[in-house]
């Protein structure tokens, strides 16, 4: 079956059939987002390795949480 005849376009959305639609339904409903950070090294420490730090601040700067 092709996408056009699944309602499913090649990215795997689906098609509402009606180019009016509305798609503020789709907006989401989060104010900030949560994000985990990690990060694996076999040969640096947290204190020798800023890297999760970095994405720890630049996250939080994005108005977003590290959980």
């Amino acid at each position: 079956m092709s996408d056009h005849e699944s309602g499913h376009d090649s990215e795997g959305h689906h098609e509402h059939g009606d180019t009016r639609h509305d798609h503020g339904h789709h907006a989401p409903d989060l104010e900030t987002v949560g994000y985990a950070v990690v990060t694996v090294s076999s040969s640096r420490t947290l204190d020798e390795d800023p890297a999760g730090d970095t994405i720890e601040t630049a996250v939080e700067s994005a108005g977003d949480e590290v959980v």
